[in-house]
């Protein structure tokens, strides 16, 4: 079997970290890889590990991050090791990853990714979900500035499938994501 990174792509609060969870259940080889990032987490956030500025700063000196990115204006910061390790144990690793900054992993891991696009039902279903969030306004509007390219095919050459997560229905989404990672594994 082929060792394939599955990147999740998709906007915030399309359901990514709840298709990861399912995933995990599906199948314990996947392995969701957990940035680093520079914001508090939320009460009960385990998806994400907390680090200071400096300690961020440390990690990419030293070569223990691939990339640090900024969204929203918070620091995340993807770590090598856990990616290297996963192919290493022969485990699934996941990653939760921004389609503006898709060149990066294609040139770290070429011909080892499976990109998926999670997209929202619709925009109203992402407001709801996205209710609670902090910049709620931002991330509405790229959210909205990424599915308008989407649309457009503007990111079709790096997306090798698109699912739409419907609500209550993340468990089937993840389901077909999970046989198109096999059948990719297996056939590539």
């Amino acid at each position: 079997m082929k060792q394939t990174l599955l990147l999740l792509l998709g906007p915030t609060g399309a359901g990514k970290s709840t298709i990861v969870r399912h995933l995990e259940s599906l199948d314990v080889r996947f392995r969701y890889i957990r940035p680093y990032t520079t914001r508090p987490l939320r009460d009960g956030e385990s998806d994400k590990v907390f680090v200071t500025e400096s300690d961020m700063e440390h990690l990419w000196r030293d070569g223990g991050l691939l990339v640090v990115n900024t969204l929203y204006g918070i620091k995340y910061g993807t770590p090598r090791f856990p990616i290297e390790e996963a192919f290493k144990l022969g485990l699934f690793p996941v990653i939760d990853w921004p389609i503006q900054q898709i060149e990066i992993m294609n040139k770290a891991y070429p011909g080892l990714l499976l990109r998926v696009y999670v997209k929202p039902p619709d925009l109203e279903t992402l407001k709801k979900r996205l209710s609670e969030r902090n910049d709620f306004d931002v991330r509405v509007e790229v959210a909205q500035q990424e599915l308008a390219s989407l649309e457009k095919d503007h990111y079709r050459e790096n997306i090798d499938l698109i699912v739409s997560n419907e609500s209550g229905l993340s468990g089937e989404t993840a389901l077909k994501i999970y046989k198109q990672y096999i059948a990719h594994c297996t056939h590539s």
